[in-house]
């Protein structure tokens, strides 16, 4: 045998054994919530004519812009869902906008800027749209499964395809690396919304993920043209709030986003440099500039409650 072979044999069995892991850990999760490609909010209507997915793309901005204006407060962390079910803005956002998504051409989104806005503004979007249809009054964490069941269920179908909210985050925008509590990637190599992940991680858009929670970064509309200053001060308004210390003044205190998510920042160095970064002037930014690396660090309990 060609040696040379070997270690090529070795990737593509580690391939398929990976795929069929993924493949069967996605089928019992969807067995146990009961969800089928069919678990979505826009289902099939008859109504809805051919497509512009460039308008659909644009509307989709527009309606976050709007829900914001009528009631979401001028942070973007408190959302008036009441008001928003019983409002003309979202009840045109369900029966006339959604529905559309599952005839864009995603190949027109590409996985630059464009992409990177899109899917967080419609993330942003279905979060409040599955608030709403799940009649969530407390938490996303509440009932069944709580969280796993809100994330995983939540869906839209995009392009013909089925994209819940657990696939937008860790399949398209983290680059496919997978939910952080479940081994290996997202997607198998073989699912076809493989196609639309985003391949290199911006750690930024942990800033700008609103999941309808207290803890949660606020609600912002974002643009392909000015998607890099917006995730900036998306980062830097989250960091300036969320980065305290303890009583003792001796330790940081952080958001668990910087836990969870800590090897999409780049390790421990790479994110205290971060941290240093968008950290105003003044006692915290001198602390940790001594410090550094060495830092020590507490995380404040993730807040689930719903974010009214």
């Amino acid at each position: 045998m060609n040696h040379t072979l070997i270690p090529s044999l070795f990737a593509q069995l580690a391939e398929k054994l990976s795929d069929i892991f993924i493949t069967l850990r996605q089928a019992s999760i969807n067995k146990l919530l009961n969800i089928s490609s069919n678990t979505v909010l826009n289902a099939q209507v008859d109504k809805i004519g051919p497509v512009d997915s460039q308008k659909v793309i644009t509307k989709i901005k527009q309606a976050v812009n709007e829900f914001k204006e009528l009631a979401i407060d001028s942070d973007g962390n408190r959302v008036d869902y009441t008001l928003l079910r019983e409002s003309e803005q979202y009840h045109n956002y369900c029966e006339e906008l959604v529905p559309q998504l599952r005839g864009i051409d995603l190949d027109s989104l590409g996985t630059g800027a464009r992409a990177t806005a899109f899917w967080i503004n419609l993330y942003n979007a279905l979060t409040i749209n599955g608030v709403i249809s799940s009649n969530i009054q407390n938490s996303v964490a509440e009932g069944w499964l709580g969280i796993v069941r809100f994330f995983q269920r939540t869906a839209y179908n995009v392009g013909g395809l089925r994209f819940s909210l657990e696939d937008i985050e860790h399949g398209i925008l983290r680059a496919n690396r997978g939910n952080i509590f479940l081994p290996g990637a997202h997607f198998s190599s073989h699912d076809p919304r493989q196609a639309r992940v985003i391949p290199k991680i911006d750690a930024r858009i942990h800033f700008a993920l609103n999941c309808a929670s207290q803890s949660c970064p606020p609600i912002r509309v974002y643009s392909a043209d000015h998607l890099d200053e917006q995730l900036d001060l998306a980062a830097r308004n989250f960091i300036n709030h969320e980065v305290t210390f303890n009583q003792n003044r001796d330790k940081l205190v952080l958001s668990l986003i910087f836990k969870w998510y800590q090897a999409d920042f780049g390790g421990k160095a790479n994110l205290f440099r971060l941290l240093n970064q968008y950290l105003p002037e003044g006692e915290r930014h001198l602390w940790l500039s001594h410090f550094g690396s060495n830092a020590e660090i507490k995380y404040r309990p993730y807040n689930w409650e719903l974010n009214i």
